[in-house]
């Protein structure tokens, strides 16, 4: 709130000065022809959103919204994070679904719970994973706001913030002023003229002169302010662009893990529960999930998890070794058509891949030269 109340009363200083009193009349014109692109006021509060707000008031509409932030990443984003294992990839699938495939409804409360349930090595924890992403309550991101829009309208905007002197201010025409994690916009019209965007004042403030002395001025109170600059082209392309939602929007489940290569990590964590009891819950946790797989894919993982229960192997090491005699085997259903096709022929190469790349991160893949023949062939 300290820091609030100084921008406040550094920025009403510089409006007297650059307004010549900043009057009523003045006031009610800045209000009306900013209106289609301000924000309504009531979501301003929201603290949180502050970072959705700011780059929808920069490109001037509504082009997301924090159910589109929370989505892209914890369904597209999320894919790429090296700390997230798969097993919590699949977790957020299952709570977006809200049970309309699974049938089994994943709570914020039950989601972090068996997040944290069986910790893989560098597993980033729940609640650090919330925070730093900016979900659930905690402010959002602002590069992550700007990498949200560009794969919902397929654009390349800026979302690098550069310190006055290295940024691009001559051939901006909107720029975002970040202030300890507050920001302001400042938006040029096609008179030249410059115009303030500020949560804490009722409508747009005309700056005095040019917005790089402005931008300057700024800086004797807040040495440390980073600024991000768009041009007209940024401009006019999300102005032409087109937001397009993807299928896991809607429906996280369906079509997830096509050649199950995030399922497959699971024959691996460790666990405490019984040989037997680990491999019946793994056997669940596939039929919730079949929505996820291809068919060949899941008669697979099906049959292979019970070849594992019929073996009540504890070991992971041993895991590895029977998958790799399983997949040179024929399925029951082939042999009987008098075929003779391996289960290696059948699945999609990527689901043989997925075993190598699992057992290697949990360290227990053998690197010698006829075990690496065996995985990828």
């Amino acid at each position: 709130m300290k820091l609030f109340r100084i921008i406040n009363l550094v920025f009403w200083g510089i409006f007297i000065s650059a307004c010549g009193g900043g009057g009523n009349e003045e006031g009610k014109i800045d209000r009306q022809y900013f209106n289609k692109t301000l924000p309504p006021y009531s979501e301003l509060k929201i603290k949180e959103n502050d970072a959705i707000h700011a780059i929808n008031t920069t490109l001037g509409g509504n082009f997301i919204s924090s159910q589109d932030y929370e989505h892209y990443m914890n369904l597209i984003a999320i894919k790429e994070n090296p700390y997230v294992p798969k097993k919590q990839l699949r977790l957020m699938r299952k709570y977006y679904d809200g049970g309309k495939i699974t049938h089994e409804l994943y709570t914020q409360e039950r989601l972090g719970t068996e997040w944290d349930q069986f910790p893989c090595i560098n597993a980033i924890p729940y609640k650090d994973y919330i925070r730093q992403i900016g979900i659930f309550g905690y402010p959002k991101h602002m590069q992550n706001a700007i990498h949200t829009v560009n794969f919902l309208y397929n654009l390349a905007l800026p979302y690098q913030f550069n310190t006055i002197e290295n940024a691009n201010l001559f051939n901006a025409n909107r720029i975002m002023i970040d202030i300890k994690g507050y920001f302001l916009v400042l938006r040029q019209e096609d008179n030249g003229e410059w115009w303030l965007l500020d949560n804490f004042s009722e409508g747009p403030k005309k700056i005095s002169g040019s917005h790089i002395e402005w931008l300057n001025n700024l800086t004797q109170s807040f040495p440390s302010i980073k600024v991000l600059c768009f041009t007209s082209e940024d401009l006019l392309k999300a102005e032409n662009s087109t937001k397009t939602l993807p299928a896991s929007f809607i429906d996280s489940m369906t079509d997830s893990d096509p050649f199950g290569e995030d399922f497959i990590e699971e024959f691996f964590y460790f666990s405490f529960l019984s040989p037997s009891d680990r491999l019946t819950q793994i056997g669940e946790d596939l039929y919730l999930e079949k929505s996820a797989f291809k068919d060949n894919t899941y008669r697979f993982l099906y049959e292979f998890t019970a070849e594992l229960l019929n073996k009540s192997t504890e070991q992971r090491i041993r895991v590895l070794e029977i998958f790799n005699s399983f997949i040179e085997r024929s399925p029951e259903s082939i042999l009987n058509s008098g075929l003779r096709k391996s289960y290696r022929e059948q699945i999609n190469p990527a689901t043989i891949d997925a075993f190598r790349k699992a057992a290697r991160k949990q360290d227990i893949l053998r690197f010698n030269q006829m075990d690496y023949y065996w995985i990828v062939d």
